[in-house]
Parts: C-alpha cells; sequence; structure tokens
C-alpha cells in the first residue's frame, strides 16, 4: 500500500491547491451543489474554504366545486463555510481527518397563496463552529475524492417572519452550544495542481 512516505506520487507535493465540486446531504439527487478550494499546507494540514448554494419552489392546487386555489412556495439558501482539515492518520490511499471549521448560513422561504397581500417570508441566518470527521481517497497526485461529517458545536441563530396577512414582523434569535451528533454530510471530488 502507498502512503505520502514510501509513495510520494500518491498524493499532490505540497504546497497544493485543490479545486472541488460535491453535494451537502440532503439534496436532490446527482446535483452538484457545493463547491470548495483545498489549499493544502503540508501533508497533514489543509484550509479549506466551502461555498453552497440551494433553491427550489414548489406549486400545488387545490379543486373544488366553485374554484380552483394554487399555493407556490419557493426558497432559496446560501452556506459560506471555512473548513481546516488535518490527517490524523491514513492507510494506502486513503486519510483520515479531523475537522474543525466555521460558517455562515442563510436561507430564504417565501409561501404565496391565492389571492393578494397574504405571503409568509421567513429569512434565517446561522452563524456556527463546528467539529467533524473525513475520509479522503487519493487516485494519485491530481485527483481525491472526499467524504466528511460536520457537526455543530455552537451556533447563533436569527430568524425574521414577515406575515402580510397579519401585517406583522416578528423577530427572534438565540445562540448556545452541542455536543449531539447532527451531521451534515458532503461528498466532494478535487481536482489538485
Amino acid at each position: 500500500a502507498a502512503t505520502a512516505e514510501t509513495n510520494p506520487q500518491a498524493r499532490p507535493q505540497t504546497p497544493s491547491l485543490g479545486v472541488g465540486a460535491g453535494m451537502t446531504l440532503p439534496s436532490e439527487p446527482l446535483s452538484l451543489d457545493t463547491a470548495s478550494v483545498r489549499i493544502r499546507f503540508n501533508d497533514n494540514v489543509a484550509f479549506e474554504p466551502i461555498i453552497g448554494f440551494a433553491r427550489a419552489s414548489s406549486e400545488s392546487e387545490l379543486e373544488t366545486a366553485d374554484d380552483a386555489y394554487t399555493s407556490e412556495y419557493s426558497e432559496s439558501g446560501f452556506e459560506l463555510n471555512a473548513l481546516l482539515r488535518y490527517t490524523a492518520t491514513e492507510r494506502g490511499r486513503v486519510a483520515a481527518q479531523g475537522l474543525a471549521g466555521l460558517g455562515f448560513t442563510t436561507l430564504n422561504t417565501e409561501t404565496d397563496p391565492d389571492g393578494k397581500n397574504n405571503d409568509l417570508v421567513t429569512e434565517t441566518t446561522a452563524l456556527t463552529v463546528s467539529w467533524g470527521f473525513g475520509l479522503e481517497c487519493f487516485f494519485g497526485p491530481h485527483w481525491s475524492v472526499s467524504a466528511d461529517a460536520t457537526n455543530p458545536l455552537y451556533a447563533s441563530v436569527s430568524y425574521l417572519e414577515e406575515d402580510e396577512v397579519s401585517d406583522t414582523t416578528s423577530t427572534t434569535s438565540g445562540s448556545g452550544f452541542s455536543l449531539a451528533v447532527d451531521p451534515t454530510v458532503r461528498f466532494m471530488v478535487h481536482m489538485n495542481f
């Protein structure tokens, strides 16, 4: 089995830059919704800025004997994370890594039932500190595939709701620490230079 020590061609030479794309679960099947740049400082430490995005919409229709009603729903989200990756151990082409991260996420939703001035709009914004584990498999010095699972350690969340029916706006916020295991799973493919 080749490792970085016994076969330097099994990994990218450091320092190196990897450009990647992948998906963050849950997501639509086979949708690439995440991009990152992996900067390797040495064989053990890498820094990875990550950008994620999501957009979805749906429409439902209700027909009665007298009329038909439609309702539209849309959501959009944006995620910006920075991960520090530390290779704890490696076996063959696979490296096991510990992860520490800082992230910013925003999610906007809009529900628009039939009629005028009856939209419900929400905006959720979160700042998180996370921890996790990852596996990275190298297919030579230029390609790698990785799977990561990160969990929130600390989160500060703000929630804004605007209801046109009652003409109200409400804001809620909170923060706290958690050791619960509620992972965000990410699969990525990187091309290394």
